[in-house]
């Protein structure tokens, strides 16, 4: 479930006391709208790591079209960044848009960050696919509607037929499994390697390493089977220091967990790349 929310409002109490409330925030994703200029994130940021420690994602809501410009992505590093409907309508055919959304992907490539775009026409929806933008949602796959919608049988024909872009080595290449549990295990219990939690759709929910005194969230770890190696090697640069070397939750297209890649072998998998490719 997506809630938008002020900034400003995220820090009253009674918005505040309200998540508080709910418990586990797994299932929402608080997007931050751009209405609202942002002057001290002081008050924010903690707010926002109090959400994310219960679960909760983050997300900068319709990018582009408010004040949240690159001091506001790089304070608050959303999980997800979703396009304003304004960029990414006719970059189809606009060469200089399709140029901002690459420039965009790039950047929040590196912040570990998952690009969003609301789509309305086939064209722009196949340049954003070429652009390698993650995720789409908007009226050409479906309108807003009270249950899931099933996609149009014409769009999925288009889409499937389409061939796979050419991205280099993927994390599939590198792929291992590692144990999942649907509650943190026991202390004492996991003092050795890594475990994924996930929910009753095996969908990755948290992670325990070892040693670790508690779950993290797992939204900054994620990452898609088709997701270059090169690629997650630079998302690794971005991680803070402590969890750097933590291995990465791999997904399937439905969110699913289907293994980790462990940071050693992106390093080796980089290593046999320059060898063959000097």
């Amino acid at each position: 479930m997506a809630v938008n929310v002020e900034p400003d409002s995220l820090t009253c109490p009674l918005v505040d006391r309200a998540f508080r409330d709910a418990g586990d925030l797994a299932a929402v994703v608080i997007e931050l709208t751009e209405h609202t200029l942002v002057e001290d994130y002081t008050p924010l940021l903690p707010v926002l790591e109090r959400h994310r420690a219960a679960g909760a994602s983050i997300a900068i809501d319709d990018a582009g079209a408010g004040y949240a410009g690159l001091q506001h992505l790089l304070r608050v590093r959303p999980d997800f960044l979703k396009l304003d409907a304004s960029i990414v309508s006719g970059v189809g055919t606009d060469e200089a848009k399709a140029a901002l959304v690459e420039l965009v992907g790039t950047l929040a490539s590196r912040l570990d960050t998952w690009v969003v775009a609301g789509v309305e026409q086939v064209d722009d929806a196949l340049r954003l696919r070429a652009l390698g933008v993650p995720l789409v949602q908007g009226n050409l796959f479906a309108p807003a509607l009270p249950r899931w919608a099933s996609l149009d049988p014409q769009l999925r024909r288009v889409l499937d037929e389409l061939p796979p872009p050419e991205r280099g080595a993927t994390v599939r290449a590198i792929l291992e499994l590692a144990p999942t549990a649907r509650r943190a295990p026991l202390p004492g219990l996991a003092t050795t390697g890594f475990t994924v939690l996930v929910d009753d759709a095996l969908r990755p929910t948290g992670c325990v390493a070892a040693a670790a005194t508690a779950p993290h969230g797992v939204q900054a770890f994620r990452t898609s089977l088709d997701t270059p190696i090169a690629e997650l090697a630079t998302r690794l640069l971005t991680r803070p220091e402590a969890e750097r070397f933590q291995p990465v939750v791999v997904c399937d297209g439905l969110g699913r967990y289907v293994g980790v890649v462990r940071v050693e072998r992106v390093l080796s998998a980089l290593s046999r790349l320059a060898v063959s490719h000097p």
